[in-house]
């Protein structure tokens, strides 16, 4: 592969990075927007943030499976395509096409969230370190523009044109991994295809693919949790919209330099041991801090900064968990859509169950103490994740 090419596609792995979450984070923050255009009831609204984790369940392992059989970097190609018309058909002031278009940004969205780390091991394996932190680090920085930038873009342009400057960035990694898949050498294409179809991959036999699995579910479950459950519980607690809103802020801002940090320290053995007793220890202490952390700001700051950056680091170290406990990028791809298949499924589910115990049992208490117990077990899941072999080939 030539330098301009090599450099085309980093570029467009770090502009589909941006667009992994993006989609899905601008949502939250605009739904009392929708709700007041649309007329939906509360739960319906909720469907919306539901949608695309169920996409991801249920697709995820069908696009590992399509990568290795046509070719990671076409699959990922089809999946932008359907990724930037369900972003854009989301623009227009029509509930179905605002729910067709959640659909399809799902979709399109599973595509790249299963085979960029297989595909930076195919095509980037020298510099895989490096191009996973920026494309994790991207995805980050997009996420919490998403966040705070689509209430004030609809505020000052209304509700397509708000949605439409933020589909943009679809389809510009749509332009450029389209450039990137027409100047890959042909016989590069038709080599990779032919390996991957003339030998069957499978990693579901191996206990470690079980383990990263269940750690990327563990990892998944509470961080979605504590999204969605926070604010509600600040507020609870007397704080005022406006001080659970910067609490939230301080959370997702600190993961960001997280995402670059945690491939490299990650590299060596002895990294990633030192990275899952940091986190999870991180996580224990960060929920188990929340029951007794009242209405004391300083005490849920330091909670909210502690389980943001330990929240992000646990999902990092999951991406590298799947290229480095893999001995080809075809078993990554797999590893991959096994893990988030999975792994979305219980994200999609623990904040609707965190939701029952509070209203049940009226005890945020108790619910912390489950995350706390979900925190230990993540802790020795990757224990035993950092002191085990990669899959054989």
């Amino acid at each position: 592969m030539r330098k301009k090419e090599y450099l085309i596609g980093i570029f467009g792995i770090l502009l589909i990075g941006a667009n992994l979450r993006l989609p899905i984070t601008m949502v939250p923050p605009f739904l009392p927007e929708i709700d007041h255009l649309f007329g939906l009831a509360t739960s319906v609204n909720g469907l919306l943030t539901t949608i695309p984790l169920l996409m991801f369940a249920l697709l995820s392992p069908l696009v590992a499976s399509w990568g290795v059989r046509l070719g990671n970097v076409k699959v990922l190609f089809y999946a932008l395509i359907i990724l930037a018309l369900g972003s854009f058909l989301r623009s227009i002031p029509n509930v179905w096409a605002l729910f067709i278009g959640t659909i399809t940004v799902g979709i399109g969205i599973s595509g790249g969230n299963v085979l960029l780390p297989s595909i930076i091991q195919e095509y980037f394996a020298n510099k895989a370190t490096l191009i996973t932190g920026l494309y994790l680090t991207t995805m980050s920085v997009f996420a919490a523009i998403g966040t705070g930038g689509i209430v004030p873009l609809f505020q000052k342009t209304g509700y397509s044109a708000a949605i439409l400057v933020l589909s943009s960035f679809s389809l510009f990694a749509l332009l450029l991994w389209t450039r990137f898949s027409i100047k890959l050498p042909a016989k590069e294409v038709e080599k990779t295809i032919s390996r991957q179809t003339a030998q069957k991959y499978s990693v579901k036999g191996a206990k470690l693919t079980w383990l990263v699995t269940l750690y990327f579910g563990i990892q998944s479950l509470l961080a979605y949790s504590l999204i969605a459950w926070l604010p509600s519980y600040w507020v609870h607690v007397r704080f005022s919209t406006t001080l659970a809103g910067l609490l939230m802020t301080f959370f997702v801002l600190v993961g960001i330099p997280m995402t670059m940090l945690i491939p490299f320290v990650a590299r060596t053995k002895q990294g990633t041991l030192a990275l899952t007793i940091v986190i999870g220890l991180g996580m224990m202490l960060g929920t188990l801090s929340l029951i007794i952390s009242s209405q004391n700001f300083g005490l849920n700051l330091f909670c909210a900064i502690l389980l943001g950056m330990t929240t992000v680091s646990a999902f990092s170290l999951s991406i590298v968990f799947f290229q480095q406990k893999t001995s080809s990028y075809e078993q990554t791809a797999e590893l991959s859509g096994t893990a988030q298949s999975i792994g979305y499924l219980l994200a999609g589910t623990g904040p609707l169950l965190s939701g029952i115990l509070v209203d049940h049992f009226h005890s945020w208490p108790l619910v912390f103490a489950i995350y706390v117990g979900l925190a230990c077990l993540l802790l020795l899941v990757g224990i035993v994740i950092a002191f085990s072999k990669p899959i054989k080939g």
